[in-house]
């Protein structure tokens, strides 16, 4: 907690020596950052397989033989 509070000062202290240009840009970035962020959170909470049909079947076919001779069948090996 310490270090961020030292973070938060040592931020401001360097916001407050840039021109109000790069200002627009610091607060651009900072919107993006955020942005990222709740679209990252809003992505793993829409994981859910009451919503989406895809996620109820991931897993479903997990029969090891499945697979067993495919190059024979496909290539006639």
């Amino acid at each position: 907690m310490a270090r961020t509070k030292d973070l938060r000062r040592e931020l401001i202290g360097k916001i407050e020596k840039l021109s109000e240009e790069q200002l627009a840009e610091a607060l651009d970035y900072i919107q993006n950052l955020l942005k990222q962020r709740r679209r990252k959170a809003s992505r793993i909470n829409s994981l859910n397989p009451q919503d989406d049909p895809f996620l109820k079947y991931i897993g479903s076919i997990s029969h090891g033989s499945l697979a067993t001779n495919i190059d024979e069948e496909l290539y006639g090996r």
